[in-house]
């Protein structure tokens, strides 16, 4: 399922692109619409106590990282400064709601995103990665 960007989208991705180029920080957020894994590891042994996160419809994560090429570093902590737990494509249809805020814009209580979680559950209303 992919997306496309909307123009506030575009603008908050080049708004982190640029600042980074300038060499000052700039924050931004989104929302996630699909369940996405998470891969943790310890950064002093990263081959050791490495585990999968799943990360909920309906979470907010922080862009860390924009790639030039279109990519994003998204990270859960929300106030890391750097270091991305995952990379996505922001138009592969996994995020919404890129924003400054960490404040969501984006409904998340609709009817589209109660769809969105129903289409991510199994039979007992857990959500499957």
């Amino acid at each position: 399922m992919s997306r496309t960007l909307t123009k506030n989208e575009q603008a908050v991705l080049y708004e982190l692109r640029t600042a980074k180029a300038l060499g000052y920080h700039k924050t931004a957020f989104c929302t996630v619409i699909q369940p996405l894994v998470l891969t943790k590891g310890d950064s002093d042994a990263p081959d050791q106590n490495v585990k999968d996160v799943v990360v909920k419809v309906g979470s907010t994560l922080k862009i860390v990282m924009v790639l030039g090429f279109g990519d994003i570093g998204l990270a859960d902590d929300l106030n890391a400064e750097s270091g991305y737990d995952i990379r996505v494509d922001p138009e592969a249809g996994q995020i919404v709601d890129i924003r400054s805020s960490i404040e969501p814009t984006w409904p998340v209580h609709d009817d589209k995103m109660d769809r969105i979680i129903e289409s991510f559950e199994d039979e007992d209303g857990g959500l499957v990665p």
